[in-house]
This record gives C-alpha cells, structure tokens and sequence, in this order.
C-alpha cells in the first residue's frame, strides 16, 4: 500500500500554514508465508514501512515577536508595498522506516514485535513556536502476545 500527497495550502498572504507539511508519503510492503510455498515458515508475517512528512512551518506568522507589530504584515510593511510575516523557523523534513514482525500459530495465539523508527533516526515531531519544540520518537519496541478461546 502507498499514499502520496502534494497540496499546497496557504493563508491569503501566501504564507504557509503553521505545523502543516505540504508533501507527505507512505509506503507498507507486507509478506506473510504460506504453508503452501513454505511449510516450515507457514504464520510468519513481516512488514515494512516507509513514513515521509516534508518540511513545516515550526510556528505561526501571527505570533508577534519582540519588535514587531501584531497582524499579518511586517513592521517595514507600507500600504504601497505590504510584506507579509513568515514563519522563524521550519521543522526539517523526515523518513522514518519501521518494521513488525509476526507469528500467527494455528493453534489460535501470535506473536508481533514492531519497531518504529528502526534506524533511531533523531528529528523534530511538533512546535508550539520557537522555544517549544518537540523532538521525535526514538527507536521504540513493542510486542504483543495474543491469544484467542
């Protein structure tokens, strides 16, 4: 499966909105082994996972900052000439690769291990604004047991 956006989306001024990225893909590649093909890996399952978000505004033009003026426009704006405000900062665009692993028995229980962010890839996840920036989830591991009656 795959998804892949690409939309612009902008204030009037043509300025970008705040934590939104306008570029963003997906990609799950998945195999799980047949008893037919493979009866000695019959139940296992493994899945790979590609998550892309490109680069985003890390805060609002409509926070006013030391020197400026509140509103949409800068102070060296004139009404002849407006220069509208623009985000300080942007939060680097990034590509997490993920991977779960399975084993479903026929004897009704399974098994999945999941890590996100396999590489421990370090990057930005969200912003309130410049001195509230959030890092991103390092590489985390989680199993499950499952059993079912």
């Amino acid at each position: 499966m795959a998804a892949y956006t690409r939309f612009k989306n902008r204030d009037p001024h043509n300025v970008e909105f705040w934590g939104v990225a306008e570029r963003a893909a997906t990609l799950l590649a998945s195999y799980s082994f047949r008893k037919e093909r493979t009866p000695r890996l019959a139940g296992f399952r493994m899945a790979v996972g590609l998550d892309h978000l490109g680069r985003r505004p890390g805060d609002s033009v409509n926070v006013v900052r030391p020197g400026e003026n509140a509103g949409d426009f800068t102070v060296a704006s004139t009404s002849a000439n407006p220069i509208p405000k623009q985000p300080s900062f942007y939060l680097e665009a990034r590509t997490l690769v993920n991977l779960t692993l399975a084993f479903d028995s026929k004897h009704q229980w399974g098994v999945q291990a999941n890590v996100d962010n396999i590489f421990d890839r370090e990057y930005l996840m969200a912003s309130v604004h410049r001195y509230a920036v959030f890092p991103g989830t390092p590489r985390n591991l989680r199993i499950s047991l499952r059993y079912g009656f």
